[in-house]
């Protein structure tokens, strides 16, 4: 679902006759390199809920603190309806924990894997958590660099 939603977007904006470059590259980039389109799962035991509107932060601590790997991408609520950045962890058998968002068996995920250490360079690099985007662009120097590492 949420990867036609993310091609008829990319779509949309390459007819119109403003620049949306750097949108549509983020797209592309992800429909690229993501791991196959999933929902969420109900949060398993010792995972807390995160704050509200702190995807990047909350994914970011529970890769580093608890192990999961950290993924960033468009994400999708059936509340919402329109896929939006958005990051969260997969567990080791590829399940998605969201701990931002509601109802993560209602949400669909489309999103790219990082390494612990790809994470942590991209912190030291950006100063802020989320690694797609830097000083408010798209953070060119990862998508140019990335390398799909096992996650």
């Amino acid at each position: 679902m949420i990867t036609e939603l993310v091609e008829q977007y990319c779509k949309a904006l390459e007819s119109v006759p403003h620049d949306f470059t750097a949108i549509t590259r983020l797209q592309r980039f992800v429909l690229e390199h993501a791991l196959p389109e999933r929902t969420g799962i109900v949060r398993p035991r010792g995972v807390r809920k995160g704050r509200p509107k702190e995807c990047y932060r909350n994914a970011t601590v529970l890769a580093m603190q608890q192990g999961y790997t950290y993924c960033e991408g468009l994400a999708c609520s059936e509340k919402l309806g329109i896929p939006v950045d958005h990051a969260w962890v997969i567990d080791s058998a590829g399940n998605v924990i969201d701990a931002t968002w509601k109802d993560t068996d209602k949400c669909w995920y489309l999103g790219v894997p990082f390494s612990r250490e790809q994470l942590w360079l991209g912190l030291i690099d950006t100063g802020t958590y989320g690694l797609l985007h830097k000083d408010w662009q798209l953070n060119v120097k990862l998508i140019d660099n990335y390398k799909k590492e096992a996650a």
